[in-house]
């Protein structure tokens, strides 16, 4: 990619973005062993309001922590697909100032004449 509009770098910002989705298996890692703890937790304590307690907050946030991993990846790739399609689009507005360039530059030769012709 090359070129850059409202002040990012395409490149730069395609490259965040695959570093962001490359952190999928550190998201996995973290919401496993937060899992894992709260559940390890449950089963040390002796008291059943703070065993059912924590089974509770397991339950709570069980769907958000294994679904970490995913949002990770999707952020990344949103991100890198952001840098993508704002090249296409500048491209895209681009196009007609470069037709207008090759028109002019195609006239351009029949509207120069020397400064002192004729006189």
């Amino acid at each position: 990619m090359s070129g850059s509009f409202y002040g990012l770098e395409p490149s730069g910002l395609y490259a965040s973005g695959v570093s962001v989705g490359d952190l999928e298996g550190d998201a996995r890692s973290a919401a496993t062993g937060f899992l894992t703890s709260i559940s390890e937790a449950e089963g040390a304590v002796h008291h059943p309001v703070v065993a059912g307690a924590l089974s509770s907050y397991h339950g709570t946030w069980s769907s958000k922590a294994n679904n970490l991993p995913v949002e990770v990846s999707n952020t990344g790739a949103r991100i890198s697909n952001a840098a993508t399609t704002g090249v296409q689009y500048d491209n895209q507005a681009a196009d007609p100032l470069r037709s207008s360039l090759q028109q002019q530059q195609a006239q351009s030769p029949f509207l120069q004449r020397p400064i002192n012709a004729g006189g």
